[in-house]
């Protein structure tokens, strides 16, 4: 995407998980990711059209914290051109530290903003409705190898039918309007069922890399597959992604399901170290939920569907 004028280049991050687009800012602080990183950052001076709104930003994630101030300004990206209310980070935590994005275009429901900053702001999809964007968008994810890193295609306002079966979408409600989460209500890893709640949830969640689950699913999962932890993640033997049974995610509506070749992968330090690709919530929550990251979403075209609340798999 671009922003100002004349349009000032990044890349950022398309993520489900939050609502507030932000970059990072020219007066990012020294030994700052953004300074390490040698990312693209915002020169406000630059923008003729740079509107700095006075507030501050301060924004907690599941990996580290981000602070700056808040400006607006016209953002471009494919055929579109809308003003956009959005972040400047200066400080942040070094796990941002990120080779590949600048920053963050917020996805998710306008109320994860909310305690983002000072008083509420503006976000990518109040803005896109007063241009004439739909509130609904699909995204393709290309399920990337060792030697095969290209990212996949999302559409905005709409979506494209080339990526799925379009006779087959799997529409689910969301339950509340804050994270794209839908019902799960039960899980198996082949025809074992390790998991079965009327409470249990999935967030879809584009900016988190892996799947997420409760200790039960995942306990089942490195027990099937004697896996063992080293460094925070679950060493299991390559012959698996051929074998191991799958893991079958039951929705409000439809089935999700996941071959042991989705839910392992190359490491990709070395290529003879196979890992499993979830991780456990931990507290993150106070009832059962998975968060479906990139490890779902590789498998799915899915569909997000704010006007309708609900999110689609193809």
């Amino acid at each position: 995407i671009s922003i100002g004028t004349p349009p000032q280049q990044f890349s950022l991050q398309a993520d489900t998980g939050s609502s507030l687009t932000w970059i990072p800012s020219s007066q990012c602080l020294s030994q700052n990711p953004c300074v390490l990183n040698k990312v693209h950052k915002f020169h406000t001076e630059s923008s003729s059209s740079f509107v700095d709104l006075g507030r501050e930003m301060h924004i907690r994630y599941g990996i580290g914290e981000l602070s700056g101030s808040v400006g607006r300004d016209i953002l471009h990206f494919a055929n579109a051109t809308i003003p956009l209310t959005f972040g400047m980070a200066v400080k942040m935590d070094k796990s941002f530290r990120d080779p590949f994005t600048d920053g963050l275009l917020g996805l998710g429901y306008p109320s994860l903003a909310i305690d983002a900053t000072e008083t509420p702001v503006e976000t990518f999809w109040e803005a896109a409705n007063k241009a004439g964007i739909p509130s609904i968008f699909g995204m393709y994810l290309q399920a990337a190898t060792t030697t095969n890193e290209s990212g996949g295609m999302i559409t905005i306002g709409g979506f494209d039918e080339q990526y799925y079966d379009k006779e087959k979408i799997m529409w689910n409600t969301v339950v509340r309007q804050a994270y794209w989460e839908i019902k799960a209500p039960r899980v198996l890893l082949g025809r074992q069922v390790i998991q079965e709640s009327s409470d249990l949830t999935a967030i879809v969640d584009s900016g988190t890399s892996l799947l997420v689950v409760p200790d039960q699913i995942l306990s089942a999962v490195a027990a099937e597959t004697k896996a063992r932890l080293d460094s925070g993640l679950h060493m299991v033997d390559c012959a698996l992604m051929q074998t191991a049974p799958p893991l079958i995610f039951h929705l409000g509506n439809g089935i999700i399901t996941l071959e042991a070749k989705d839910y392992i992968q190359q490491d990709y330090a070395d290529t003879n170290v196979c890992v499993l690709t979830m991780m456990s919530s931990g507290k993150l929550f106070t009832t059962p939920t998975i968060i479906m990251g990139d490890t779902v979403m590789k498998t799915q075209y899915t569909i997000f569907d704010m006007e309708n609340h609900r999110v689609g798999f193809a």
